[in-house]
């Protein structure tokens, strides 16, 4: 190994930004083609589908892009948020995914189990049969 001498002018002072090697080019081609979801064609990509969908899915919320993100049968797709299903633009887009990030992330404490099963009659015991003589 050995070291070669560089001119500091002859260094770049600007530097490429990093913005997601996947997520970004991904991302923007989805957002640029006017559809309202789309199947993520994984095809020349080495992550994991779950990999994908992590770095899709941090990419997408980091960045405040109106896009969802799940997986279904182990395909990844993407939704738009700022869109309805008639192609009008939804301009409350990020509370209507707040509510319903809210609704999924119900967290399961004591007072929400009881909740779930007022009403039904799980917790009354079975009766016991009596054996046959």
């Amino acid at each position: 190994m050995k070291l070669i001498p560089v001119d500091l002018k002859d260094l770049e002072i600007t530097r490429e930004g990093r913005r997601g090697r996947v997520s970004y080019p991904l991302i923007k081609q989805f957002l640029e083609s006017g559809h309202l979801a789309a199947l993520v064609d994984r095809t020349g990509v080495q992550q994991t589908s779950l990999g994908l969908m992590s770095a899709l899915r941090s990419y997408a919320k980091n960045h405040n892009i109106p896009v969802s993100i799940f997986m279904r049968r182990g395909e990844i797709y993407l939704v738009r948020l700022d869109l309805n299903e008639d192609g009008t633009e939804n301009p409350n887009w990020r509370e209507d995914a707040r509510a319903a990030e809210e609704a999924v992330a119900t967290p399961l404490t004591p007072a929400v189990v009881v909740q779930q099963v007022q009403g039904r009659d799980v917790l009354k015991k079975p009766k016991r049969r009596l054996a046959e003589a």
